[in-house]
């Protein structure tokens, strides 16, 4: 009866955990498996099972290959049916593709009592839409359709808004710098209300990258393709360095747009700047409320990399470009007790800071100290140059006249496309004895002793020991009965427990990078605002609300451990909502965000007054939340 009673009691321990991986059901899905680089999709997990007791939590995946925008999200529901209850835990998380491929979304895992549930895997295929109606020009650079939920605005923007990547050079030679520009096209009359980069930042991985310029204010220029007109602005531009040959591909750019639909008139009543076929009566409205967000990604460009041809010169060290040589010493006249400096520069184009050392011939009659460079980096007309020097110091070894031979130095010319050598003119220098005496060693007797052999320094200095009677007094009491002296004993331990403090505190914050944002984010937001006020004082809109805007994502971005470069205001609503935030405070911080991008990329005016009233809702809205969050 004892046994009966102990398996009974077992199995009755048993029968949740059984019962449990019995009863659970566990998937993974998609919202779609099919999309273009830069588009976002939902990857959801869902638990139900028909206990109400807690369910297992999963192992994610891992989204390597994908870009984590928001999430995992829970939600949960409860059902009766039939007077039975169910329970199911669904987590959502948002996902970008960055860029073209097939991948595959490892199953996700729950552990169930003893036993482990596994999902299906899912394979997700990004590829790039080439837009449609393009002008002919443009038919063979592949660019990407804008994205948007609205698939009638899709439709219209088809050819009218899109996103061009343009390179100096598709054949470059390793070592040789190219220019990458990234230029918005939107047809003219199109109603642009803000443009901001998405926190997708391109990868240059076998490049070296130099910045050239990023707007901070959209310029337009007209530019008329086939028979349209389109505004266009240079978004970026930047110079790529290869590093190594073969087939490449950079990263798209991505933008993310807002467009303003403009109000329904009639023909009559129309403003000549809708007067525009792309909003004529044919056009329908398919905005369905005043914003639109697009998002637009610049086209897969292809480079490929030339090598280095062969054979190569013996003295070539790698320096591709178009340059010239020269040396100089700091003197001609010197002695052997002087230090000389040969300075060897290089002058001209191309990638400056990559330039090598040259490799020096044998120095007859010096001895190489040290060797120092510096790169004086130059850009010109979009070209990447400069100089380089080469600062060795040189010791004589011995007098008379010296001369330091011409330095050959080969280099590779991508325009001549072939190798150059270079080479030094001979520097003569003209070295005395110098001053400087060796000491005189002579043999025999010493005159403090009799024996024979001893070798006597001449000339050698003597220093004499000298005592100071006033060293010899004593203190007359103990230094230990002073009571500085003992204070002093408690500052080793006062330092060594401050230490500990701060390299703790250093170690949580370096490996909570979102606790340290987070503590971070007002006084960064504070900074950020002393720069509104500066520029407010000078009337300076402009810049007045780059750096309100930048302050106020700058801040959210902190606190919610957000990208703020990506932290569009349509994302920065939801989140604040899941974190229970007031509608109406949602929607005076989108509000003062929208005014913000608007002033920054349309010629929009604010009076003192207007500027000085956003500056006090952004301090109150900063003040407000670093309690709230």
């Amino acid at each position: 009866m004892i046994k009966i009673l102990c398996y009974s009691l077992i199995l009755f321990a048993l029968c949740p955990l059984i019962g449990q991986s019995q009863d659970i059901n566990f998937t993974a899905s998609v919202d779609r498996t099919t999309m273009s680089p830069g588009e976002e999709f939902a990857y959801t997990i869902r638990i139900s099972s028909d206990s109400v007791k807690g369910l297992p939590e999963p192992k994610f995946p891992s989204f390597a290959d994908f870009e984590i925008l928001s999430g995992p999200n829970t939600s949960q529901s409860f059902q009766f049916i039939n007077g039975s209850m169910s329970r199911e835990i669904v987590y959502t998380t948002i996902l970008r593709s960055k860029r073209t491929g097939e991948f595959t979304i490892e199953p996700a895992l729950i552990r169930a009592g003893n036993k482990e549930m596994k999902s299906e895997s899912i394979k997700i295929n990004v590829t790039q839409t080439p837009s449609q109606n393009l002008p002919s020009p443009l038919k063979d650079e592949n660019i990407p359709s804008p994205s948007t939920s609205n698939e009638d605005l899709k439709k219209q923007l088809e050819g009218n808004l899109f996103f061009r990547t343009e390179i100096s050079n598709k054949t470059p030679y390793v070592g040789e710098p190219v220019v990458l520009s990234y230029t918005l096209y939107a047809l003219k009359g199109l109603p642009l209300s803000s443009v901001s980069p998405t926190d997708q930042v391109p990868q240059y991985g076998s490049f070296l990258k130099e910045d050239l310029y990023t707007a901070q204010r959209l310029s337009f220029r007209e530019v008329k393709i086939d028979d349209k007109i389109y505004q266009a602005a240079l978004i970026k531009q930047i110079i790529l360095v290869p590093t190594k040959s073969g087939k490449t591909t950079p990263d798209p750019l991505s933008l993310q747009i807002v467009i303003r639909a403009p109000r329904q008139q009639t023909r009559s009543s129309r403003h000549p700047f809708f007067d525009d076929p792309f909003f004529n009566d044919s056009f329908p409205d398919p905005f369905g409320r005043d914003m639109e967000r697009v998002l637009v990604q610049s086209p897969l460009t292809e480079m490929d990399v030339q090598p280095l041809p062969a054979p190569r010169p013996e003295d070539f060290t790698g320096t591709v470009g178009d340059y010239t040589i020269s040396s100089s010493v700091d003197r001609r006249k010197a002695t052997m007790d002087d230090l000389i400096t040969l300075s060897l520069s290089l002058n001209g184009t191309g990638a400056v800071e990559g330039v090598l050392e040259p490799r020096l011939p044998a120095l007859d009659g010096f001895e190489l100290y040290e060797t120092k460079a510096k790169a004086d980096k130059k850009i010109v007309a979009n070209t990447l140059g400069g100089s380089k020097t080469f600062d060795y110091v040189l010791r004589p070894q011995k007098s008379g006249d010296l001369e330091i031979p011409g330095i050959s130095y080969a280099i590779f010319d991508p325009k001549k496309k072939s190798y150059v050598n270079l080479k030094t003119d001979p520097i003569r220098i003209a070295i005395d004895a110098g001053t400087a005496r060796a000491p005189l060693i002579i043999s025999g007797p010493s005159p403090a002793s009799s024996s024979e052999g001893e070798l006597v320094e001449i000339n050698a200095d003597i220093n004499y020991i000298k005592r100071d009677l006033r060293t010899l007094h004593m203190r007359r009491s103990p230094l230990l009965e002073a009571g500085w002296f003992l204070g002093l004993q408690a500052l080793p331990i006062l330092f060594v427990l401050g230490s500990f403090y701060f390299m703790r505190r250093r170690y949580v914050l370096e490996s909570d990078v979102g606790l340290a944002r987070r503590l971070r984010a007002r006084g960064v937001a504070g900074r950020r605002l002393k720069a509104a006020s500066i520029a407010l004082s000078r009337n300076n809109s402009d810049a007045f609300y780059t750096e309100l805007a930048s302050a106020l994502r700058g801040y959210f971005g902190d606190k919610l451990n957000r990208e703020p470069h990506g932290l569009t205001i349509e994302e920065l609503s939801i989140m604040l909502k899941d974190r229970g935030i007031e509608d109406e405070w949602i929607k005076n911080i989108c509000d003062l965000l929208e005014t913000a991008d608007a002033v920054r990329y349309t010629p929009v005016s604010h009076t003192p007054e207007e500027m000085r009233n956003h500056y006090d809702q952004a301090s109150k809205i900063i003040q407000e939340f670093s309690k709230k969050l």
